[in-house]
């Protein structure tokens, strides 16, 4: 019998791999316009850090926005262990370190799925839409390391 962190390890697991066969299954279906879904995914996320972790976007400019947007995901969530922020030619690029979700994109990618549930990138781009900014978005997996995000 598996002991109680096996028991966590395997429940993580498994979501995994339901998280893995629903996006890969809408994005076989719809492609591209899966992306559709990113705002509203990222919404979620941001109402969650708004409403129980004090999270404020009022009067913030977008690098901030990222920047507190970050580290809720690092102090709060566990998600990487570092976010690093540049700001290039109207592009925010977001390098996030040891991202938990690695195996998962990875998996993603070599089956051809673009990581449109990437929870750092939507919650990111439903922020700056939320200040009035035009984005767009795109993930990389550059291996075990890091991962890239452009906005």
């Amino acid at each position: 019998m598996a002991t109680d962190l096996e028991k966590v390890e395997n429940m993580f697991r498994i979501q995994q791999i339901q998280i893995f066969g629903v996006t890969k299954g809408l994005w076989d279906f719809v492609e591209d316009s899966a992306f559709a879904l990113s705002p509203n995914m990222g919404e979620q996320v941001l109402n969650v850090m708004e409403n129980e972790m004090g999270l404020d976007l009022n009067g913030d400019k977008p690098v901030q926005v990222l920047n507190n947007i970050s580290q809720l995901f690092i102090d709060e969530f566990s998600i990487a262990e570092k976010i690093e922020i540049e700001e290039l030619n109207n592009v925010y690029r977001l390098k996030v370190h040891q991202y938990v979700f690695n195996k998962i994109s990875s998996q993603l990618e070599h089956a051809g799925v673009k990581d449109f549930i990437c929870p750092v990138m939507n919650a990111s781009v439903a922020a700056l839409r939320r200040l009035n900014l035009k984005v767009r978005s795109n993930t990389e997996n550059n291996g075990a390391d890091y991962s890239t995000i452009d906005i």
